[in-house]
């Protein structure tokens, strides 16, 4: 039988903000491309490897979601439950709308653009029938 808050609870790892991300708590990040120890704001389409929890300043310790439910950002009106989420220009989410793109979630509730919604964060690649 499941039991609310049983099983795994969310996965959290700890990288350095290479810039100043105090703005930026619950939007996506990818590793920094030259230090994969530290993270940055993701651009669109990245590829994703969490959500931002906490509003680090540049060299402190920015908490990533990997796993689990995360609230994000959202930056697409008109989302709803099950859509797949991948990245804009700013890390906002956004539904993925083309086979091959990358996603890192699946949004849990509706959202339009500039709420803070809940997903699921997991990572794939879109097909034609996601799209």
């Amino acid at each position: 039988m499941a039991t609310e808050g049983g099983g795994l609870g969310p996965f959290d790892i700890s990288m350095e903000a290479t810039a100043t991300l105090a703005t930026k708590q619950y939007f996506a990040v990818i590793a920094d491309s030259s230090n994969p120890h530290k993270c940055v704001i993701a651009g669109a389409n990245g590829k994703v490897i969490g959500i931002l929890q906490n509003k680090p300043a540049a060299g402190e310790t920015a908490i990533v979601r990997t796993g689990g439910v995360s609230k994000h950002s959202m930056g697409e009106a008109s989302m709803t439950p099950g859509d797949l989420v991948t990245a804009t220009a700013d890390g906002d989410g956004e539904q993925v709308d083309a086979a091959g793109e990358f996603f890192y979630g699946i949004l849990l509730t509706n959202a339009d653009d500039g709420d803070i919604a809940s997903i699921l964060v997991t990572q794939g690649v879109a097909h034609a029938s996601d799209a």
